[in-house]
């Protein structure tokens, strides 16, 4: 059961109990879905006033309960569902979880098949480190990008909005005509 859904200081909390899920989703669509029957007005209300840069404000807040709650230890079959799709760390499953739920509140929509792209081309980018020598004294081994620098990472896709993403989303059901 939800212990208490609430804002936070520029970010999204969310804290739950072990005792039985409140939700417990199968796909990315009940995930979201889910987010809608936990999230209380008050929470709801924030997301719709936050803008999409402000979402990484998530990250150890509502994305820390995604992870903690859904993926971590496969908790929801959400978690196998998207590694399925192509998701390999558990910080982009939550990430994509809370900026589709933002964008569907806002009327937006997400490229998931981009999204995807972007993260395999980033964690492809991060196999390219190079092994540095040892130090002598500590035996830490420093690792160094490659000379030319990270290749083949895509860029981060963003929602297409009927607003500019830079700009406060328009209050719902208001258009997005300038006020």
């Amino acid at each position: 059961m939800i212990g208490a859904v609430s804002t936070g200081l520029f970010f999204l909390l969310a804290v739950a109990s072990d005792d039985p899920p409140a939700c417990v989703p199968a796909t990315y669509e009940e995930a979201l879905d889910c987010l809608d029957s936990i999230l209380n007005e008050e929470s709801k209300a924030r997301f719709d006033e936050m803008a999409h840069g402000e979402l990484g404000l998530t990250h150890f807040g509502l994305g820390m309960w995604i992870r903690n709650r859904w993926l971590h230890g496969d908790r929801a079959p959400v978690a196998s569902y998207m590694r399925d799709l192509g998701f390999r760390h558990a910080d982009d499953v939550s990430g994509a979880i809370v900026e589709s739920y933002w964008a569907r509140r806002h009327g937006c929509s997400i490229d998931m098949e981009a999204k995807i792209a972007f993260y395999d081309s980033y964690w492809r980018a991060q196999d390219q480190w190079i092994e540095g020598e040892p130090d002598p004294e500590t035996g830490i081994i420093p690792m160094q990008a490659p000379a030319g620098g990270f290749t083949g990472i895509l860029e981060r896709p963003k929602p297409e909005c009927p607003f500019p993403l830079e700009e406060t989303p328009p209050a719902r059901g208001e258009t997005s005509e300038p006020r």
